[in-house]
């Protein structure tokens, strides 16, 4: 849970590394791809430490491009992670550096679970999300309804 207001709150569900091959089932690929169906906003972390961000990023939206195209149509933020690793002052260069690569997110964040740095606005702009997606759906509900009536 993650609780943004004494009354606001939205879960999270912690889907471990997809791999490359999971839509086809290698590892435990399909079972954590079904689960990924059922979110309505995506978060891809991936850490500052990793060789290729973006090479990473278009593996996991591969992936899921291949197990179901409409998984892409939802929202999709990005949080490089473990920015407690990276010098203060080089941060936002690093992340000038490399947002271009996860071109497709409408967020991009710079994270540290360790310090708490960037946490606040991710969790900002995850709640936005997901209530859009939320008054969306609640929308389409009332559309369906007046159809059926």
């Amino acid at each position: 849970m993650v609780y943004v207001e004494q009354y606001s709150s939205f879960v999270i569900a912690d889907i471990p590394g997809i791999i490359k091959g999971a839509h086809r089932g290698k590892g435990l690929g399909l079972r954590f791809l079904k689960h990924i169906e059922r979110n309505s906003v995506l978060l891809f972390m991936i850490p500052v430490t990793s060789a290729d961000p973006g090479l990473e990023y278009n593996l996991l939206v591969e992936e899921l491009k291949r197990f179901n195209q409409e998984i892409l149509l939802k929202p999709q933020y990005v949080a490089f992670s473990k920015a407690d690793l990276l010098p203060a002052d080089e941060r936002a260069a690093w992340l000038s550096l490399h947002r271009h690569q996860v071109a497709g997110a409408a967020g991009v964040d710079l994270i540290s679970a360790v310090s708490g740095y960037g946490l606040r606005t991710l969790k900002s702009a995850l709640w936005n999300a997901v209530q859009d997606q939320r008054q969306q759906t609640a929308n389409s509900a009332d559309k369906t309804f007046v159809r059926e009536a």
